[in-house]
Protein backbone atom coordinates (compact mmCIF):
# COMPACT_ATOMS: atom_id res chain seq x y z
CA UNK A 1 0.00 0.00 0.00
CA UNK A 2 1.12 3.66 -1.16
CA UNK A 3 0.34 6.16 1.29
CA UNK A 4 0.20 10.03 0.08
CA UNK A 5 -0.70 12.78 2.43
CA UNK A 6 -2.56 15.70 0.39
CA UNK A 7 -2.32 18.95 2.08
CA UNK A 8 -2.70 22.84 0.95
CA UNK A 9 -4.02 26.09 1.55
CA UNK A 10 -7.75 26.59 1.95
CA UNK A 11 -8.79 27.68 -1.57
CA UNK A 12 -6.50 25.88 -2.96
CA UNK A 13 -8.25 22.68 -4.60
CA UNK A 14 -7.33 19.78 -2.41
CA UNK A 15 -10.60 18.10 -2.56
CA UNK A 16 -10.94 18.91 -6.53
CA UNK A 17 -7.22 17.14 -6.75
CA UNK A 18 -8.61 13.89 -4.75
CA UNK A 19 -11.84 13.84 -6.70
CA UNK A 20 -9.81 13.39 -9.58
CA UNK A 21 -7.59 11.16 -7.72
CA UNK A 22 -10.70 9.46 -7.00
CA UNK A 23 -11.54 8.78 -10.58
CA UNK A 24 -7.81 7.54 -11.79
CA UNK A 25 -8.40 4.32 -8.43
CA UNK A 26 -7.10 6.26 -5.86
CA UNK A 27 -8.89 5.24 -2.09
CA UNK A 28 -9.59 8.75 -0.48
CA UNK A 29 -9.60 9.21 3.43
CA UNK A 30 -10.61 12.90 3.82
CA UNK A 31 -10.00 13.91 7.31
CA UNK A 32 -12.13 16.91 7.81
CA UNK A 33 -15.47 14.18 6.99
CA UNK A 34 -13.72 12.51 9.65
CA UNK A 35 -14.01 15.32 11.96
CA UNK A 36 -17.56 16.40 10.61
CA UNK A 37 -18.42 12.49 11.48
CA UNK A 38 -16.69 13.49 14.92
CA UNK A 39 -18.74 16.30 16.03
CA UNK A 40 -21.93 14.91 14.87
CA UNK A 41 -22.07 11.82 16.74
CA UNK A 42 -22.02 10.52 19.92
CA UNK A 43 -19.00 9.74 21.00
CA UNK A 44 -16.43 10.67 23.79
CA UNK A 45 -14.55 13.13 21.58
CA UNK A 46 -17.80 15.32 21.05
CA UNK A 47 -18.08 14.90 24.63
CA UNK A 48 -14.45 16.51 25.20
CA UNK A 49 -15.47 19.30 22.31
CA UNK A 50 -18.41 20.35 24.15
CA UNK A 51 -17.12 20.37 27.73
CA UNK A 52 -14.01 22.88 26.09
CA UNK A 53 -16.20 24.72 23.58
CA UNK A 54 -20.02 25.43 25.59
CA UNK A 55 -20.65 28.76 23.86
CA UNK A 56 -20.78 26.73 20.34
CA UNK A 57 -23.43 24.40 21.61
CA UNK A 58 -26.73 25.36 20.10
CA UNK A 59 -29.76 23.09 21.05
CA UNK A 60 -27.88 20.16 21.97
CA UNK A 61 -25.51 20.41 18.69
CA UNK A 62 -22.23 21.71 18.00
CA UNK A 63 -22.36 24.57 15.78
CA UNK A 64 -19.69 24.73 13.76
CA UNK A 65 -19.53 27.71 12.29
CA UNK A 66 -19.43 29.47 15.76
CA UNK A 67 -16.67 26.97 16.60
CA UNK A 68 -14.83 27.87 13.25
CA UNK A 69 -14.91 31.61 14.07
CA UNK A 70 -13.10 30.91 17.75
CA UNK A 71 -10.50 28.76 16.52
CA UNK A 72 -9.13 30.64 13.63
CA UNK A 73 -9.34 34.11 15.50
CA UNK A 74 -7.47 32.35 18.70
CA UNK A 75 -4.65 30.81 18.97
CA UNK A 76 -4.72 29.06 21.52
CA UNK A 77 -8.84 27.45 21.16
CA UNK A 78 -7.93 26.40 18.31
CA UNK A 79 -4.11 24.70 19.72
CA UNK A 80 -6.72 23.00 22.21
CA UNK A 81 -9.49 21.97 19.69
CA UNK A 82 -6.56 20.44 17.76
CA UNK A 83 -5.19 18.11 20.55
CA UNK A 84 -8.97 16.67 21.03
CA UNK A 85 -9.57 16.01 17.61
CA UNK A 86 -6.17 14.85 15.86
CA UNK A 87 -5.60 11.55 18.43
CA UNK A 88 -9.23 10.61 17.31
CA UNK A 89 -9.15 11.27 13.83
CA UNK A 90 -5.97 9.59 13.06
CA UNK A 91 -7.28 6.40 14.91
CA UNK A 92 -10.37 6.87 12.31
CA UNK A 93 -7.54 7.01 9.57
CA UNK A 94 -5.34 4.18 10.97
CA UNK A 95 -9.05 2.35 11.10
CA UNK A 96 -9.74 2.78 7.71
CA UNK A 97 -5.91 2.09 6.11
CA UNK A 98 -6.69 -1.60 8.05
CA UNK A 99 -9.66 -2.46 6.08
CA UNK A 100 -8.23 -1.49 2.41
CA UNK A 101 -6.18 -3.50 -0.47
CA UNK A 102 -2.84 -3.95 0.82
CA UNK A 103 -1.58 -2.93 -2.60
CA UNK A 104 -4.00 -0.15 -3.04
CA UNK A 105 -2.91 3.37 -3.65
CA UNK A 106 -4.54 5.73 -0.29
CA UNK A 107 -4.24 9.40 -0.74
CA UNK A 108 -5.61 11.20 3.03
CA UNK A 109 -6.68 14.56 2.20
CA UNK A 110 -5.15 16.56 5.76
CA UNK A 111 -5.33 20.52 5.74
CA UNK A 112 -3.15 20.55 8.64
CA UNK A 113 -0.71 17.92 7.42
CA UNK A 114 2.65 19.72 8.08
CA UNK A 115 1.28 20.59 11.82
CA UNK A 116 0.96 16.88 12.45
CA UNK A 117 3.67 15.45 10.76
CA UNK A 118 4.71 13.79 7.64
CA UNK A 119 6.40 10.49 8.94
CA UNK A 120 3.01 8.53 7.94
CA UNK A 121 2.84 8.82 4.43
CA UNK A 122 4.97 7.63 1.55
CA UNK A 123 4.94 10.63 -0.48
CA UNK A 124 3.56 14.19 0.73
CA UNK A 125 1.48 16.18 -1.77
CA UNK A 126 0.31 19.81 -2.09
CA UNK A 127 -1.88 21.78 -4.03
CA UNK A 128 -1.13 25.85 -3.93
CA UNK A 129 -2.45 28.62 -6.24
CA UNK A 130 -2.36 31.99 -6.22
CA UNK A 131 -3.71 33.79 -3.17
CA UNK A 132 -6.02 36.15 -5.08
CA UNK A 133 -7.75 32.74 -7.17
CA UNK A 134 -7.71 30.80 -3.66
CA UNK A 135 -10.23 34.31 -2.45
CA UNK A 136 -12.14 34.19 -5.11
CA UNK A 137 -13.04 30.38 -4.98
CA UNK A 138 -13.65 31.05 -1.74
CA UNK A 139 -15.98 33.75 -2.39
CA UNK A 140 -17.90 31.82 -4.48
CA UNK A 141 -19.00 29.14 -1.87
CA UNK A 142 -20.38 32.19 -0.07
CA UNK A 143 -17.55 33.20 2.38
CA UNK A 144 -17.24 36.81 3.47
CA UNK A 145 -13.92 38.55 3.20
CA UNK A 146 -12.98 38.34 6.93
CA UNK A 147 -13.89 34.78 7.14
CA UNK A 148 -11.37 33.95 4.08
CA UNK A 149 -8.65 36.29 5.34
CA UNK A 150 -8.82 35.00 8.81
CA UNK A 151 -8.58 31.24 7.83
CA UNK A 152 -5.53 31.88 5.34
CA UNK A 153 -3.70 33.85 7.95
CA UNK A 154 -4.01 30.85 10.44
CA UNK A 155 -2.29 28.42 7.80
CA UNK A 156 1.22 28.15 6.57
CA UNK A 157 2.40 30.08 3.53
CA UNK A 158 2.58 28.26 0.30
CA UNK A 159 6.11 28.48 0.55
CA UNK A 160 6.13 26.27 3.60
CA UNK A 161 4.03 23.19 1.62
CA UNK A 162 6.23 23.55 -1.38
CA UNK A 163 9.20 23.25 0.62
CA UNK A 164 7.46 20.50 2.57
CA UNK A 165 6.54 18.21 0.01
CA UNK A 166 7.35 15.72 -2.36
CA UNK A 167 5.12 16.64 -5.50
CA UNK A 168 3.64 19.81 -5.74
CA UNK A 169 0.36 20.39 -8.22
CA UNK A 170 0.40 24.38 -8.85
CA UNK A 171 -3.30 24.92 -9.32
CA UNK A 172 -3.16 28.29 -11.10
CA UNK A 173 -5.20 27.81 -14.45
CA UNK A 174 -7.99 25.74 -15.85
CA UNK A 175 -9.90 22.31 -15.03
CA UNK A 176 -8.33 20.43 -17.86
CA UNK A 177 -4.10 21.86 -16.71
CA UNK A 178 -5.62 20.22 -13.22
CA UNK A 179 -6.64 16.99 -14.68
CA UNK A 180 -4.06 16.74 -16.53
CA UNK A 181 -1.52 17.70 -13.24
CA UNK A 182 -3.52 15.09 -11.56
CA UNK A 183 -2.93 12.10 -14.62
CA UNK A 184 0.66 12.92 -14.31
CA UNK A 185 0.91 12.41 -10.68
CA UNK A 186 -1.51 9.54 -11.12
CA UNK A 187 1.09 8.07 -13.12
CA UNK A 188 4.18 8.82 -10.58
CA UNK A 189 2.12 7.35 -7.70
CA UNK A 190 1.65 4.09 -9.36
CA UNK A 191 4.98 3.39 -10.43
CA UNK A 192 6.13 4.41 -6.40
CA UNK A 193 3.39 1.96 -5.58
CA UNK A 194 4.84 -0.80 -7.91
CA UNK A 195 7.97 -0.05 -6.52
CA UNK A 196 7.08 -0.59 -3.13
CA UNK A 197 4.71 -3.38 -3.35
CA UNK A 198 7.69 -5.38 -5.00
CA UNK A 199 9.70 -4.45 -2.32
CA UNK A 200 7.63 -6.79 0.60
Amino acid sequence: MLVGGLTGGIGAGKSQLAGLLSQRGAAIIDTDEIVHTLLDSQNPTRDEVIRSFPETIREGVIDRQPLAERIFNDAYARSALESILHPAVFREVEQKLQQLDQEQIVVIEVPLLLETGTDRYDVVIAIVAPASQRRDRLRELGMSIEQIDGRMASQVDDEVFRSAADVVIVNDSDRPELEHQAGELWKHLSRLNKIKNANR
